[in-house]
Parts: structure tokens; sequence; C-alpha cells
């Protein structure tokens, strides 16, 4: 049995826009087995509300003719079809006013803001590479210290690379997670310190005392015990969950192990790209950055993903670049 396509699709302003209606009708047209001279009295029985009262006012006997869609469409086109300009507004809107919110991932926060970027590029909204990389990373919904991770890992100043450097460093990570990790180790800590979470402001209350709260690269919150009261920093610290904490009183393996850790995690950046990392986060002694050259230079991966390069005919690193 041959399929039926009398019934147009409907019109709901609610729910869709007057082009993606009129879109849909092309289509129908197309496949329906209604004649020709019928199509737009079919189409005007089930519009409502407004664009009901729009097509009543061609009169029947005009739609019931070959050219009534052409007619009916004109119609309607004076009262819902909007200009290039109110499209490209409305693009621009949807696009300049996105930010991150809590309940979405990193993930998907870069995909809907893909998406928006490019409705908007339809109507020559074209943003140079390093602004439209700075405004994903300043509506990303990061702290300071997380943005300017962000930059650092990333290779250069474009959007690509940007967006890389999110996906890489956050990727699931939603805003305001539900436990403490890093600095504060267990329940037991926290119960001790009496710990009262404000998850909207990032930000608790530890032995009767407002804390700051801050996020480890993988997305929990942890404390940071040298900015904090002394009661907090008698806490017990986990080193692995701060994967930038690297101590004088550390040894070499515990040093090396750690600095492996990091260079993985920003996908085997080189040597100088971390060295800035430590710099920014305090921890530039000679021996550390000597050991961090070495575990650059010694990585299997990094060696393997190697090139001659072009002005020194020597080695030159490849996909170890975040």
């Amino acid at each position: 049995m041959a399929t039926s396509f009398k019934n147009p699709p409907t019109f709901d302003p609610r729910s869709m826009t007057y082009e993606t209606w009129k879109n849909e009708i092309s289509v129908w047209q197309l496949v329906t087995d209604l004649k020709v001279d019928k199509q737009a009295l079919a189409v005007s029985l089930t519009l409502t509300g407004n664009a009901r009262e729009v097509a009543m006012d061609v009169p029947a006997a005009d739609l019931a003719k070959e050219d009534g869609m052409a007619k009916l469409i004109t119609q309607l086109d004076k009262a819902f079809l909007r200009d290039d300009k109110d499209k490209a507004y409305e693009a621009y809107k949807n696009f300049d006013t996105f930010v991150k919110t809590e309940n979405l991932s990193m993930s998907d926060y870069i995909i809907e803001f893909d998406k928006r970027y490019s409705k908007s590029k339809k109507y020559d909204m074209t943003l140079p590479e390093a602004v439209l990389a700075f405004k994903l990373l300043d509506n990303a919904g990061l702290s300071s210290r997380d943005k300017q991770l962000a930059l650092t890992a990333s290779s250069d100043v474009k959007y690509t690379s940007m967006k890389s450097a999110l996906q890489r460093i956050f990727g699931e990570r939603m805003s305001g997670p539900s436990e403490i990790t890093g600095n504060c180790s267990n329940k037991a800590s926290l119960k001790k310190a009496g710990t009262v979470l404000d998850l909207k402001n990032d930000r608790a209350i530890m032995f009767n005392k407002p804390v700051e709260l801050e996020f480890t690269s993988s997305g929990h919150y942890c404390v940071n015990i040298v900015k904090t009261k002394p009661e907090i920093q008698n806490l017990p610290v986990n080193v692995e969950e701060n994967v930038l904490n690297i101590t004088d009183d550390m040894s070499t393996a515990e040093k090396r192990k750690t600095l492996v850790k990091v260079h993985k995690q920003f996908g085997h950046a080189t040597f100088n790209r971390l060295s800035k990392l430590l710099n920014k986060a305090g921890m530039n002694n000679a021996d550390t950055l000597e050991l961090l050259r070495s575990v650059c230079e010694n990585c299997d991966i990094c060696m393997t993903n190697k090139r001659p390069s072009s002005k020194t005919g020597g080695w030159t690193a490849i996909g170890n670049r975040v």
C-alpha cells in the first residue's frame, strides 16, 4: 500500500521558525499525492492563530488554483518572514550571550559554542582566530587559575588549539562537582573541619572560616593550603591529586613521577611549554627543571613522533604539543 502524504506540516511558532516550516512545506509538496489545486486549501486549514487569520485574507477561490500555494506563501511571508537583518541579529545574540552553565560538560559546551558560531558565520560575522579563542575561554566558566592553565596548554592563539586544550584538560567536567579531593583527602578530614559547601559560589566554611575553593586540573574541588589559614594546613594532603605540587622534601623519584604525570596529562608537551607552566606555579628551581628536561627528552612516545628539522637537519618533536 502506497504511503499517503496528504497531511501538510503544521506551523507552530513556539517550536519552529517560519523559515523552517516553509522548507518543510516545500518538501511536502514534492512527496504529497494531493492535487496541486488542493494543496493551498489543505495547508490553510492546518494553520492556527495569527497564521490562520493571515491565510484567510486570501479568497478560497484563489487558493483553489494551481498557483494557490504561491499566493498563500506570499501572503504569509508579509507577516512572518524576517529580513536578513533580523535573522543576522538573532544569530549574533544567540552566539554572543552563550556561556557554559553548571549542568553542561566542557565537551558539550564546545560543541554548542561551535554550532552557534557556525550560524553567525552564515551572515558574514567572522571573528579573528585569537578573538574567537579568547571568547571560547572566557565563556567557559573557569577560574582565573584554570584560564591560565588553558592558555599555557594551548599551542598557539588559535580557535582549534584552544578547543583542543580545553577538551584535553577539562573534558567531561561540569561546574560545581559535589566532592572535594586533593588537599582535603578524605571524609573524616572534612568532618573534622566542620566543612559546609557553597557550590554556587565555589566556596566553603572550614573551622568556621570562609575558604575559597579551587579546581584541580581533573575538575575536582581542592583547597590551596599555602594560601589558607594554619588550621586548614593541618589537613592531610594527597600529593597525587595536586598534579603541580612539587616540594623540596620530595625524593627525586617522587618528583619524576609527578613530572611524568604532568607531561602525559598535557599531551606530551615539550620541555619549553611545561617549564613555563612550572615557572608560573613557582616551581622553577634548577633541579626540577633539569629533571623535567630529562622526562621530556627520554619519553618513548615523544622520541617516536619526531621528524627531521628543516632548519637544522636535526630532529623536531611533533605530536607532543598541547
